[in-house]
Protein backbone atom coordinates (compact mmCIF):
# COMPACT_ATOMS: atom_id res chain seq x y z
CA UNK A 1 0.00 0.00 0.00
CA UNK A 2 1.12 3.63 -0.96
CA UNK A 3 2.76 5.01 2.35
CA UNK A 4 0.63 7.89 2.07
CA UNK A 5 -2.40 6.23 1.80
CA UNK A 6 -1.66 4.12 4.92
CA UNK A 7 -0.09 7.54 6.87
CA UNK A 8 -3.70 9.20 6.29
CA UNK A 9 -6.19 6.15 7.00
CA UNK A 10 -4.29 6.11 10.53
CA UNK A 11 -6.14 9.53 11.17
CA UNK A 12 -9.17 8.93 13.49
CA UNK A 13 -12.54 9.42 10.94
CA UNK A 14 -10.83 8.20 8.36
CA UNK A 15 -12.59 5.30 6.61
CA UNK A 16 -11.23 3.84 3.90
CA UNK A 17 -9.07 4.84 -0.03
CA UNK A 18 -9.15 3.71 -3.36
CA UNK A 19 -6.58 4.57 -5.91
CA UNK A 20 -7.73 4.55 -9.43
CA UNK A 21 -4.86 4.69 -12.59
CA UNK A 22 -5.66 6.73 -15.72
CA UNK A 23 -6.74 3.97 -17.91
CA UNK A 24 -4.26 5.38 -20.99
CA UNK A 25 -1.36 5.30 -18.80
CA UNK A 26 -2.14 1.44 -18.10
CA UNK A 27 -2.91 1.51 -22.05
CA UNK A 28 0.36 2.88 -22.69
CA UNK A 29 -1.34 6.20 -24.85
CA UNK A 30 0.34 9.46 -23.40
CA UNK A 31 -1.43 11.51 -21.05
CA UNK A 32 -2.76 15.08 -22.37
CA UNK A 33 -1.88 18.63 -20.56
CA UNK A 34 -3.46 18.45 -17.52
CA UNK A 35 -4.50 15.00 -17.04
CA UNK A 36 -3.06 12.93 -13.89
CA UNK A 37 -2.02 9.35 -13.67
CA UNK A 38 -3.65 8.67 -10.36
CA UNK A 39 -6.40 9.71 -8.60
CA UNK A 40 -6.95 8.35 -4.49
CA UNK A 41 -10.28 8.42 -3.26
CA UNK A 42 -10.50 8.82 0.78
CA UNK A 43 -13.81 8.09 2.45
CA UNK A 44 -14.47 9.74 5.90
CA UNK A 45 -17.15 9.92 8.43
CA UNK A 46 -17.60 13.79 7.36
CA UNK A 47 -15.89 17.01 5.71
CA UNK A 48 -14.64 17.50 9.77
CA UNK A 49 -12.27 15.37 9.45
CA UNK A 50 -9.96 17.36 7.37
CA UNK A 51 -9.89 19.76 9.73
CA UNK A 52 -8.52 17.78 12.86
CA UNK A 53 -5.03 18.03 13.43
CA UNK A 54 -4.54 14.34 13.80
CA UNK A 55 -5.55 13.82 9.72
CA UNK A 56 -3.21 16.82 9.03
CA UNK A 57 -0.40 15.41 11.12
CA UNK A 58 -1.16 12.10 9.61
CA UNK A 59 -0.84 13.13 6.05
CA UNK A 60 2.30 15.16 6.67
CA UNK A 61 3.85 11.85 7.96
CA UNK A 62 2.86 10.08 4.68
CA UNK A 63 5.06 12.62 2.66
CA UNK A 64 5.34 11.99 -1.09
CA UNK A 65 9.03 10.42 -1.77
CA UNK A 66 11.44 13.30 -3.13
CA UNK A 67 11.70 11.65 -6.41
CA UNK A 68 8.04 11.64 -6.66
CA UNK A 69 7.59 15.00 -5.23
CA UNK A 70 7.82 17.03 -8.58
CA UNK A 71 5.47 14.94 -10.16
CA UNK A 72 2.87 15.02 -7.22
CA UNK A 73 -0.38 17.33 -7.99
CA UNK A 74 -2.88 17.47 -5.07
CA UNK A 75 -6.29 18.60 -6.07
CA UNK A 76 -8.41 18.84 -2.67
CA UNK A 77 -12.53 18.74 -3.20
CA UNK A 78 -14.85 17.12 -0.38
CA UNK A 79 -18.02 15.61 -1.48
CA UNK A 80 -21.10 14.45 0.61
CA UNK A 81 -22.53 11.50 -0.80
CA UNK A 82 -25.93 12.08 -2.30
CA UNK A 83 -27.23 9.07 -3.85
CA UNK A 84 -25.64 5.44 -4.27
CA UNK A 85 -27.12 2.87 -6.49
CA UNK A 86 -26.19 -0.85 -7.14
CA UNK A 87 -27.29 -3.57 -9.02
CA UNK A 88 -29.96 -6.13 -7.62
Amino acid sequence: MNVHVAAVLSAPGMLGARRFENVDVAAGRPLGEGDHTYCTLYEMEDAGVLMRPSTLEAAGRGACPPDLAPHRVALNHTYEEIFRASRA
